[in-house]
């Protein structure tokens, strides 16, 4: 997937656009722990959400307005 391929290339900064949408709970917990290691490593992560809960793995959420 996308997001393995640039968790593999080390970036500095890490933009994620609903980066756990349709994700499993059990990947969405994967994906959780593989932010807060790169985070815990320097890696910037930056993220749109619709689901507040997985913010705290990112540096700075923007919560994405629901369609009207």
């Amino acid at each position: 997937t996308a997001l393995a391929r640039a968790l593999i290339a080390e970036p500095d900064v890490l933009l994620l656009d609903e980066g756990f949408s349709a994700q499993s709970p059990r990947m969405a917990g994967v994906i959780a722990g593989l932010l807060a290691q790169r985070r815990a490593r320097g890696m910037a992560v930056l993220s749109v959400l619709h689901q507040p809960q997985p913010a705290a793995y990112t540096h700075l959420t923007l919560p994405a307005k629901p369609p009207v």
